[in-house]
This record gives C-alpha cells, structure tokens and sequence, in this order.
C-alpha cells in the first residue's frame, strides 16, 4: 500500500512538473516529510503532496470507504479473470446507489469482506463467460450486461469491451474500471483551508530537510470524494498558509493554480 502511494505521488509531481514552469531545476529526492526534496544549486525545496477530499455530511456514508471497496471488488475479480487464461478485455461497471444497497450495521461501505469476495467471484464469472462465448468474433464493440435487474448485489450493469479488430484482440493490458457519478465542486474553499491547517501543524518539521516548502493539495475528478473543479471565488479567495507556495491540482484535466496565501508568522 505504501509502494502504491509513493507512486502515486510520484505522477501528481511529474504532472505538476509539467504544469508549473517556474518548477525548479534540480535533483529531485523521494522523501518523508516532506513527501519530495529538490536540491537545487541554491538550496533545497520541500515539496509536501496531500489529497483534497469532498466534507463527508454523513460520516457513514464516507465516499471514501466506498470508493475502497469498489477498488477491492474490481482488483480481485481482474486477479481471478486473469487465471482463466483468456484475452485481456476492458471491464467497466456501474455499482448501485449506495443507500440502496447498504445493510444496516453491516459498516461504512455495506459489504462484509465476504460479501466483496461473493461479488467479485461472481462479477469475473460473467466477464469470463461473455469472453469466453464472444473471443472468436471478428469485430467487437463495447456490450451493456444488465440494466436494472442485475443478479449481482450493488451492481447495477457491466460494460464488456474485448477489444477485437479483424479476428485480433488488440488489447495488452487488463484494465477494470468503476463508473464514477457525482457531482463536481467548484466551492471548496472550506476543503482547501482544512487541508492546508492540518499541514500547517507539520509546516516546522518539514523545515528540518528543506529550506522551504511547498505544498501542493491534488484532487481527481475521477473520483466522486475528489470530484472538484476550483471555482472564481475559490481562486480569489486568500488562505492562511505556512508554506512558501501553495497549489491545487486537479489531475485528469492537468488544471494547476497557485493559491493566494497570507504567509502566517512561524
């Protein structure tokens, strides 16, 4: 998991080196607190990458957590189409509406652990037997399984795309994908302070390997908990902030903007 999100980090900074050309030019060192260190030929920049989430309401319902389980279900039944051997395909799907779904005391995402292993056997099955039943077919297109019936538990409808030009599967990876709905936030304004107030509190700690230091707050459209397209007010708005520069970027529309900040007294 921590592998996972060291490379995560890795591409928001390769991104945010592409956006920001006043990005400096230096050897650029993986770290901990902060998360990046660019020695330049003057000093050495801490660059400090976090996660900007949507305000949870409702605390049971964290979109988050439900996010989580999605990606579990998805890795899990990929991980078991894979041993049938077959072609590499892409696989969308359209889990339910949560609150239709969940059970009540059953936990944050509704699904027990066993529950998600029931849903991912069952959901590669399909994929398997659809693959299986349609691999000899000279053209394929994107195929709709289900729509409001589905036999699977918090799956509304499965997209299958096996990928398939003149007899040949042309796809070489895997690839198995949520179908994210939610609407996106361009007033976050609350977010984007609460953010920096919690790396304000480490601000003097990330000073103990760097010079200065950046911070740079990244959201995803992508993903509904992270579904945020920084509005006019949020740009204009000014935040108190510790760090030297302060950025929000969104990733899938490589959008960057370097906040205005009232540097705070140490």
């Amino acid at each position: 998991m921590e592998k996972q999100k060291k490379a995560e980090e890795e591409f928001h900074l390769k991104i945010f080196q592409q956006c920001y050309p006043e990005f400096p030019t230096g050897k650029i060192n993986l770290s901990e607190t902060p998360d990046f260190l660019v020695k330049t030929s003057q000093h050495i920049i801490g660059i400090e990458n976090t996660m900007l989430f949507k305000q949870e309401v409702e605390k049971e319902f964290s979109l988050q957590s439900i996010e989580s389980t999605h990606r579990k279900i998805l890795k899990h039944a990929c991980e078991i189409y894979k041993e049938s051997g077959l072609p590499a395909v892409k696989v969308q799907i359209l889990f339910s509406n949560f609150r239709e779904t969940c059970k009540s005391g059953v936990g944050k995402t509704g699904f027990t652990r066993e529950e998600v292993k029931q849903i991912s056997q069952k959901l590669s099955q399909c994929v398997i037997e659809y693959s299986r039943l349609h691999q000899k077919t000279h053209f394929s297109k994107s195929t709709r399984l289900y729509s409001d019936r589905s036999p699977i538990e918090g799956i509304t409808s499965i997209f299958i795309n096996l990928s398939i030009n003149k007899g040949i599967h042309t796809l070489r990876d895997h690839i198995w994908l949520p179908i994210q709905s939610e609407s996106v936030k361009t007033d976050c304004i609350n977010e984007i302070q609460n953010s920096i107030n919690k790396k304000n509190k480490k601000y003097q700690n990330y000073l103990k390997k760097s010079d200065e230091c950046w911070l740079l707050l990244v959201a995803n459209r992508n993903n509904p908990s992270q579904s945020f397209r920084i509005g006019k007010k949020a740009k204009q708005h000014t935040y108190d902030s510790l760090f030297e520069r302060t950025f929000f970027l969104e990733i899938e529309h490589q959008d960057l903007v370097q906040l205005k900040c009232k540097k705070l007294a140490n």
